[in-house]
């Protein structure tokens, strides 16, 4: 596996249209486009990461579960990421960088950000996410912050490609009483990801199957 030649073909395709709502509403439970963008400026901006982990001929992806009181997110499975802040962060990638070290322990450089996908809006939360994409060459020593991360989960790329891990799961959206909704899903190591990340991973995935990595 040529890390060089992946990143290359990532940066160009992550630099050309995005296909954004294409991408978004294949795991989308919202009920149309005008959902997934805000309708005020009063939203909140946080980003995540995406971060490519090279190892061996795999490549995976860091994903965290967050704990139980976390919020309206709680317990659900995310990239890593999290709030813009204006006192700690300059630009948008910083937040990125920021929190993926704050939350899971890796340091990464702004080099190694190749790129950008579509900013995605969040209602239930108000947050317009900004998700980046980055790459480390080898897997690091990760560090878990337990009061934001339950559990740490390194998660194959081309789990994510194949069609019957992906389907239409129950999940649960409230606890008291408990509401259950269907919704499509990234169903990876018994591990169910939906919502906004999947959404997002998603729309990397448009990007990355055009790369031919056979051929590499």
């Amino acid at each position: 596996m040529k890390i060089e030649n992946i990143l290359s073909l990532l940066k160009i395709k992550l630099n050309e249209e995005l296909p954004k709502e294409k991408a978004w509403l294949e795991m989308s439970s919202r009920f149309g486009i005008e959902d997934l963008y805000p309708k005020h400026n009063h939203y909140k901006e946080a980003s995540v990461l995406i971060c490519l982990v090279f190892d061996s001929e795999k490549i995976l992806v860091p994903f965290i579960q967050r704990p139980k009181e976390k919020g309206p997110h709680s317990k659900q499975i995310g990239l890593p990421g999290g709030s813009y802040d204006q006192f700690k962060d300059s630009q948008l990638i910083n937040t990125a960088i920021r929190e993926t070290y704050e939350e899971i322990g890796v340091i990464l450089e702004e080099n190694q950000i190749i790129g950008k996908l579509s900013s995605l809006y969040i209602p239930i939360s108000n947050f317009l996410v900004h998700p980046f994409v980055g790459f480390l060459e080898k897997p690091p020593n990760f560090q878990v912050d337990t009061k934001e991360v339950e559990e740490l989960l390194l998660l194959p790329l081309d789990e994510f490609k194949k069609p019957d891990n992906k389907k239409y799961q129950k999940v649960k959206i409230f606890d008291s009483p408990p509401i259950w909704i269907d919704v499509p899903a990234f169903c990876i190591s018994n591990k169910i990801i939906w919502g906004a990340t999947a959404m997002i991973m998603n729309e990397f995935l448009y990007i990355y199957n055009q790369i031919d990595i056979e051929a590499i």
